[in-house]
């Protein structure tokens, strides 16, 4: 008796993973998610701890992206959204690293502070005026920040948002200092601008130091898969953000991130080609802020980025 065959076109009415054929070596793509508050993290605290929102104002943040704005006016239009999305009654405290003329690395410039958004204005009018200029260390200004933090005793549960293209031209070791504030009981959260990727060591601070409560509650991890729709419908791969990269036919195809709402993104993979989307998501800022660009993985080396980029 034979058994009727069941046709891979059923695959892509589920999230189950199905196989094809290549005829000639697979693409191979990966994800990688670098997250920013999500809504469920803004609850109000009864200690009022300070969101204290540092802007990179070095000079390579003056470099012009493929948008034709330069890294500094995006960080600055981040920066800006993100604040005024804040709770009416958050404490935020604003500092600049190379807002100063000084020839030599520079500390980190306290900036104005607002206890409510009742007295929001003169920051979000500093955010404005700040201009790069000179060169810092972050991980200055992060301790910087850290020693302000602790002599207010304000330092358990701050958070602080960097916006930084993650130059290191003055050096310091900027997994440290951010480890430091973690097992101080902050927050951190990250927002690359342009080309450079977070580093490794910051893309989850909770794991700096494993001895320090987590700063944010435990997420589970974000799926993705890759779809095609030749020779017919069907899912060809399977994998989790950060994760193994999924191996796929060569042409067009889709990448489905498992976010809120879904991120679908079109790609046409090479024969042999290795690529990772690298997505942001920032819901807390007003509109809800995501960014995807794709990076080239050539084998066995370090990554580079890629041509494209793309916002939605």
């Amino acid at each position: 008796m034979r058994v009727p065959a069941i046709g891979l076109g059923l695959c892509a009415l589920s999230l189950a993973c199905a196989s094809a054929p290549a005829p000639t070596e697979p693409a191979r793509v990966s994800v990688e998610v670098l997250r920013g508050f999500s809504a469920g993290y803004d609850e109000p605290r009864a200690d009022r701890a300070p969101v204290v929102v540092l802007l990179d104002a070095t000079p390579s943040m003056r470099v012009v992206t493929r948008e034709r704005v330069s890294r500094y006016a995006a960080a600055q239009r981040a920066a800006t959204r993100f604040a005024v999305a804040l709770p009416a009654t958050q404490p935020l405290w604003l500092y600049a690293l190379g807002a100063d003329n000084a020839v030599e690395c520079q500390s980190v410039l306290r900036g104005t502070r607002a206890e409510s958004s009742a007295d929001r204005s003169a920051l979000l009018a500093q955010i404005d005026r700040v201009k790069p200029q000179g060169e810092g260390a972050l991980a200055g200004a992060l301790d910087g920040i850290r020693q302000d933090l602790w002599r207010a005793q304000d330092l358990f549960g701050s958070r602080i948002v960097v916006f930084s293209d993650f130059g290191s031209e003055c050096g310091g070791d900027v997994c440290a200092s951010a480890a430091k504030l973690v097992e101080a009981g902050a927050r951190l959260d990250f927002v690359a601008i342009g080309e450079a990727q977070v580093p490794a060591c910051l893309r989850e601070p909770a794991g700096l130091s494993e001895n320090a409560p987590p700063p944010i509650p435990p997420t589970p991890p974000v799926h993705f898969r890759l779809e095609v729709s030749e020779p017919e419908p069907m899912v060809v791969g399977c994998s989790d953000a950060g994760g193994l990269p999924v191996a796929v036919p060569p042409g067009a195809a889709t990448v489905v991130v498992d976010l809120d709402p879904p991120l679908r993104v079109d790609a046409q993979l090479d024969p042999g080609a290795r690529r990772r989307l690298q997505v942001l998501d920032f819901p807390l800022l007003d509109p809800p802020t995501r960014q995807w660009r794709w990076v080239e993985l050539p084998a066995h080396t370090a990554s580079a980025p890629a041509d494209g980029a793309g916002e939605r």
